[in-house]
Protein backbone atom coordinates (compact mmCIF):
# COMPACT_ATOMS: atom_id res chain seq x y z
CA UNK A 1 0.00 0.00 0.00
CA UNK A 2 1.08 2.98 -0.81
CA UNK A 3 1.98 6.00 2.04
CA UNK A 4 0.49 8.96 1.74
CA UNK A 5 2.51 12.24 1.10
CA UNK A 6 3.07 13.02 4.73
CA UNK A 7 4.11 9.58 5.66
CA UNK A 8 7.12 9.64 3.05
CA UNK A 9 10.77 11.13 2.82
CA UNK A 10 8.65 14.14 1.64
CA UNK A 11 7.43 15.15 4.87
CA UNK A 12 7.23 18.91 5.51
CA UNK A 13 10.03 18.40 8.08
CA UNK A 14 12.53 17.90 5.64
CA UNK A 15 12.18 21.31 4.15
CA UNK A 16 13.41 22.71 7.46
CA UNK A 17 17.04 20.92 6.72
CA UNK A 18 17.20 22.17 3.12
CA UNK A 19 19.45 25.09 2.21
CA UNK A 20 19.49 25.39 -1.40
CA UNK A 21 16.28 27.24 -2.87
CA UNK A 22 16.39 24.82 -5.75
CA UNK A 23 16.39 21.69 -3.35
CA UNK A 24 13.02 23.29 -2.38
CA UNK A 25 11.67 23.27 -5.62
CA UNK A 26 12.39 20.12 -6.16
CA UNK A 27 10.77 18.85 -2.69
CA UNK A 28 7.40 20.93 -3.28
CA UNK A 29 7.56 19.52 -6.96
CA UNK A 30 7.34 16.30 -5.76
CA UNK A 31 5.12 16.79 -2.85
CA UNK A 32 2.53 18.13 -4.88
CA UNK A 33 2.63 15.39 -7.21
CA UNK A 34 2.36 12.91 -4.14
CA UNK A 35 -0.54 14.49 -3.32
CA UNK A 36 -2.08 14.82 -6.84
CA UNK A 37 -1.89 10.97 -7.03
CA UNK A 38 -3.58 10.38 -3.81
CA UNK A 39 -5.97 12.54 -4.87
CA UNK A 40 -6.67 10.57 -7.83
CA UNK A 41 -6.19 7.06 -6.13
CA UNK A 42 -8.86 8.65 -3.75
CA UNK A 43 -11.58 9.81 -6.48
CA UNK A 44 -11.02 6.21 -7.68
CA UNK A 45 -11.42 4.41 -4.68
CA UNK A 46 -14.69 6.65 -3.69
CA UNK A 47 -16.44 6.05 -7.25
CA UNK A 48 -15.98 2.41 -6.86
CA UNK A 49 -17.68 2.24 -3.82
CA UNK A 50 -20.14 4.41 -4.61
CA UNK A 51 -20.55 2.21 -7.64
CA UNK A 52 -21.37 -0.52 -5.42
CA UNK A 53 -23.45 0.91 -3.28
CA UNK A 54 -25.84 1.70 -6.43
CA UNK A 55 -25.55 -1.66 -7.40
CA UNK A 56 -26.85 -2.77 -4.27
CA UNK A 57 -29.97 -0.46 -4.20
CA UNK A 58 -30.50 -1.28 -7.70
CA UNK A 59 -30.28 -5.08 -6.65
CA UNK A 60 -32.79 -4.39 -3.69
CA UNK A 61 -35.14 -2.36 -5.69
CA UNK A 62 -34.94 -3.66 -10.07
CA UNK A 63 -38.54 -4.80 -9.59
CA UNK A 64 -40.41 -1.59 -9.14
CA UNK A 65 -39.96 2.14 -10.87
CA UNK A 66 -36.68 2.70 -10.76
CA UNK A 67 -34.95 6.04 -11.99
CA UNK A 68 -31.59 7.05 -12.38
CA UNK A 69 -32.40 10.48 -9.71
CA UNK A 70 -33.65 8.09 -7.31
CA UNK A 71 -30.55 5.78 -7.10
CA UNK A 72 -28.18 9.03 -7.45
CA UNK A 73 -30.18 10.55 -4.71
CA UNK A 74 -29.42 7.58 -3.23
CA UNK A 75 -25.35 7.47 -2.73
CA UNK A 76 -25.98 11.80 -2.63
CA UNK A 77 -24.38 12.93 -5.70
CA UNK A 78 -26.52 14.60 -9.22
CA UNK A 79 -27.73 12.34 -11.49
CA UNK A 80 -25.58 13.60 -14.85
CA UNK A 81 -21.97 12.99 -12.60
CA UNK A 82 -23.78 9.59 -10.95
CA UNK A 83 -24.34 8.29 -14.08
CA UNK A 84 -21.18 9.49 -15.83
CA UNK A 85 -19.02 7.76 -12.66
CA UNK A 86 -21.45 5.04 -13.09
CA UNK A 87 -20.71 4.19 -16.94
CA UNK A 88 -17.22 4.73 -16.57
CA UNK A 89 -16.74 1.93 -13.63
CA UNK A 90 -19.01 -0.51 -15.41
CA UNK A 91 -18.48 0.17 -19.25
CA UNK A 92 -22.66 0.26 -19.43
CA UNK A 93 -25.03 2.62 -18.65
CA UNK A 94 -27.30 2.96 -16.20
CA UNK A 95 -30.67 2.01 -18.14
CA UNK A 96 -28.97 -0.91 -20.00
CA UNK A 97 -27.68 -2.57 -16.40
CA UNK A 98 -31.09 -2.40 -15.25
CA UNK A 99 -32.61 -3.74 -18.02
CA UNK A 100 -29.59 -6.75 -18.29
CA UNK A 101 -30.38 -7.19 -14.28
CA UNK A 102 -33.94 -7.14 -15.20
CA UNK A 103 -33.68 -9.74 -18.01
CA UNK A 104 -31.22 -12.13 -16.02
CA UNK A 105 -33.86 -12.03 -13.16
CA UNK A 106 -36.94 -12.56 -15.58
CA UNK A 107 -34.72 -15.65 -16.53
CA UNK A 108 -34.45 -16.65 -13.58
CA UNK A 109 -38.30 -16.88 -13.01
CA UNK A 110 -38.79 -18.19 -16.19
CA UNK A 111 -36.88 -21.41 -15.53
CA UNK A 112 -38.67 -21.96 -11.80
CA UNK A 113 -41.62 -22.58 -13.70
CA UNK A 114 -43.65 -20.89 -11.00
CA UNK A 115 -45.00 -17.77 -12.77
CA UNK A 116 -46.90 -16.72 -16.10
CA UNK A 117 -44.97 -14.02 -18.46
CA UNK A 118 -47.10 -11.23 -17.15
CA UNK A 119 -46.84 -12.16 -13.55
CA UNK A 120 -42.55 -12.46 -14.39
CA UNK A 121 -43.39 -8.90 -15.87
CA UNK A 122 -44.20 -7.29 -12.76
CA UNK A 123 -41.79 -9.25 -10.65
CA UNK A 124 -39.22 -7.49 -12.81
CA UNK A 125 -40.00 -4.10 -12.94
CA UNK A 126 -42.17 -3.22 -16.06
CA UNK A 127 -45.45 -2.53 -16.28
CA UNK A 128 -46.42 -3.12 -19.89
CA UNK A 129 -46.43 -7.17 -21.02
CA UNK A 130 -45.62 -6.22 -24.79
CA UNK A 131 -42.48 -4.02 -24.04
CA UNK A 132 -41.19 -6.64 -21.29
CA UNK A 133 -41.40 -9.19 -24.03
CA UNK A 134 -39.47 -6.74 -26.44
CA UNK A 135 -36.76 -6.05 -24.52
CA UNK A 136 -36.69 -9.49 -23.18
CA UNK A 137 -36.13 -10.63 -27.21
CA UNK A 138 -33.61 -7.95 -27.86
CA UNK A 139 -31.54 -9.06 -25.26
CA UNK A 140 -31.70 -13.02 -25.34
CA UNK A 141 -32.84 -13.25 -29.34
CA UNK A 142 -36.23 -15.02 -27.90
CA UNK A 143 -39.64 -14.09 -26.85
CA UNK A 144 -40.22 -15.37 -23.25
CA UNK A 145 -42.73 -17.85 -24.53
CA UNK A 146 -39.88 -19.30 -26.59
CA UNK A 147 -37.27 -19.66 -23.82
CA UNK A 148 -39.75 -21.22 -21.57
CA UNK A 149 -40.43 -23.97 -24.99
CA UNK A 150 -36.82 -24.10 -25.58
CA UNK A 151 -36.03 -24.79 -21.61
CA UNK A 152 -39.07 -27.52 -22.04
CA UNK A 153 -37.32 -29.26 -24.56
CA UNK A 154 -34.05 -29.14 -22.71
CA UNK A 155 -33.28 -32.50 -20.83
CA UNK A 156 -33.23 -31.94 -16.67
CA UNK A 157 -30.25 -30.24 -15.57
CA UNK A 158 -29.46 -29.05 -19.11
CA UNK A 159 -31.25 -25.60 -18.86
CA UNK A 160 -28.14 -23.87 -17.60
CA UNK A 161 -25.66 -24.93 -20.62
CA UNK A 162 -27.75 -23.00 -23.12
CA UNK A 163 -28.07 -19.55 -21.36
CA UNK A 164 -28.35 -16.75 -23.81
Amino acid sequence: MEKAPHETAHNYHAVIEINELEDIRKWAKQYISDLMVLNMTSKETNAKLIVEAAQKYILSNYHRDLSLEEVANHVFLNHIYFSRIFKQALGINYIDYLTQLRIQKAIELLESRQYKIHEITEKVGYLNSKYFTRLFKQTTGVSPKDYIRQQSLLPKGAEHENKP
